[in-house]
């Protein structure tokens, strides 16, 4: 059963405001191209040719024509609307239709790597099962979700979201690959005390049985979600090549 890929584009960028005051963020430039391009492009490196995005209803139209060259490269992309912006595990869901209990790899938009993530998308792909999750070290834990592992480093025992004591320095960096069962979790999941459906609760289900692996990321990541990272998002891509998998959604039609 072949991977689907599964973008979450979606959000109030409130954080990013002025520059989201008239856009989506992740349609703001980000180096050479959109940002959502760039998780765009490792998914389809990863050979991943079926893509959903999920994006604020006002935003499908505009992410449908900056996509509407995909098929130039073999690919599909679904634009799915979120009506309301409720956490990350609540825009994964509005993809249960299109995944049709297929695995899925999963992106946020906002989340740059300059490298592709074959390693990871391959140690998933022989036999997916359970959950994988991409982590990099970081020098500012409590802006992420940090992962704890046991002892000898073979399990991940723990997952907690922008904690005031981080018992580790490795930060979920926005990139997951899940089986189809996922859905079924996230109906599962309660809003947290800050009102959101979280993916660190969809995550603890598969720590609970075992099955959450993870891999570590090539190359640089940043998240370029407030406009500090943004701005070092875009310095860390300043000079890199567009990925030849996404050039002709460059074209005009």
């Amino acid at each position: 059963m072949k991977t689907v890929g599964v973008i979450l584009a979606g959000g109030r960028g409130s954080r990013l405001y002025p520059l989201t005051a008239k856009t989506n963020k992740h349609l703001l430039p980000m180096g050479p191209m959109p940002m959502v391009f760039w998780p765009l492009a490792q998914l389809l490196q990863s050979g991943i040719r079926e893509i959903a995005i999920v994006t604020n209803p006002e935003y499908v139209e505009l992410f449908s024509e900056h996509t509407a060259n995909c098929g130039r490269v073999g690919a599909r992309v679904t634009v799915i609307a979120q009506p309301k912006p409720e956490g990350v595990a609540q825009a994964l869901g509005m993809a249960k239709d299109f995944a049709g209990g297929r695995p899925c790899a999963v992106a946020l938009g906002d989340n740059i790597y300059t490298k592709p993530q074959v390693g990871f998308f391959s140690s998933f792909a022989a036999e997916p099962v359970g959950a994988r999750v991409l982590l990099c070290k970081t020098g500012t834990p409590r802006d992420f979700g940090i992962v704890e592992l046991s002892e000898d480093r073979t399990r991940i025992c723990g997952i907690e979201e922008k904690p005031l004591n981080p018992r580790s320095d490795l930060a979920s960096t926005g990139m997951y690959l899940f089986e189809g069962g996922v859905f079924d979790i996230i109906e599962k999941v309660k809003p947290s005390p800050r009102g959101e459906y979280e993916i660190a609760d969809v995550l603890g289900a598969y720590i609970e049985t075992g099955s959450l692996g993870w891999s570590m990321v090539e190359g640089e990541w940043a998240d370029a979600s407030t406009l500090a990272t943004y701005e070092k998002a875009n310095a860390m891509v300043r000079g890199l090549p567009v990925p030849p998998e996404v050039a002709p959604l460059m074209e005009k039609r």
